[in-house]
């Protein structure tokens, strides 16, 4: 039996504004979770993203172990509110999948890679940023690592 202060995890939540949760692995463990902190601002669904309609597009949308980016930005992309963002986890620098989202999308106004660092993870990993145009924008879309 274990007891931690939840406190702390309880106020980030409750920050947060308008935050689904779309796993269908995970959701009988965050609706306790949710049951349990009473963030009142969390949503648990269970559903396929590429079929899940949310009231308003999210301005952020992250991705974990979706897929090759093509597919995330397929997938997440009608998720997306217009100057929204994507952020999808990788392992090593993403090159080839960078390759077959393509350049020169007016749908994309810039792909970003940061390295990212774990603590007590070997490894390397990445988070990729995709920024997204305002509508009716005509974007040159750029590709770098920071």
């Amino acid at each position: 039996l274990a007891f931690y202060d939840i406190s702390p995890l309880k106020a980030l939540l409750e920050r947060l504004v308008d935050f689904d949760l779309i796993n269908a692995k995970k959701t009988r463990f965050l609706t306790q979770i949710v049951i349990e902190l009473r963030p009142g601002n969390v949503e648990v669904v269970q559903a396929r993203a590429e079929a899940y309609a949310p009231a308003r597009p999210f301005t952020t949308v992250i991705a974990r172990a979706l897929g090759p980016l093509s597919t995330v930005f397929r997938v997440a992309r009608p998720l997306c509110a217009a100057q929204g963002r994507i952020l999808a986890m990788k392992g090593v620098y993403p090159e080839a999948e960078l390759a077959e989202l393509g350049p020169n999308r007016p749908d994309m106004k810039a792909a970003r890679v940061h390295r990212v660092q774990i603590p007590q993870l070997a490894g390397e990993r990445h988070l990729v940023q995709i920024d997204l145009p305002s509508p009716g924008a005509v974007e040159s879309p750029s590709t770098r690592e920071s």
